[in-house]
């Protein structure tokens, strides 16, 4: 802390305060840029990569997008059954009685088998 007590700033030079006047009266006068320059500033080389790959990936969202609105155009979905819900309901509680008969038969047919 006593170092620090003890540093003096260095004093600008001379011309600088007269230098930075008129640079920033220079500034206020000089025309505003328009918006093709701030355009052609926001495609700087050091920007080029990030932007191509972000217009990359939404061309890509968009193309995928479209693919999947104009395949669904192109083949619509199978048309549901107009069954009723409790018709379709009793078939499927028939079919899973069937299947549970079928699987009862099989293993009490396999344990006279296994002995």
């Amino acid at each position: 802390m006593g170092m620090m007590d003890a540093w003096e700033a260095p004093e600008p030079s001379p011309f600088f305060f007269t230098r930075l006047n008129a640079r920033m009266r220079a500034e206020r006068e000089a025309a505003p840029a328009g918006w093709l320059a701030r355009l052609k500033g926001a495609f700087a080389s050091s920007t080029r990569k990030p932007l191509a790959a972000m217009a990359l990936t939404v061309m890509l969202l968009l193309g995928g997008g479209t693919y999947l609105s104009v395949s669904d155009l192109i083949a619509p979905p199978p048309p549901q059954p107009n069954e009723a819900s409790v018709v379709h309901d009793l078939q499927t509680l028939e079919n899973n009685a069937q299947v549970l008969d079928t699987l009862e038969s099989m293993t009490s047919g396999s344990d006279s088998n296994a002995f």
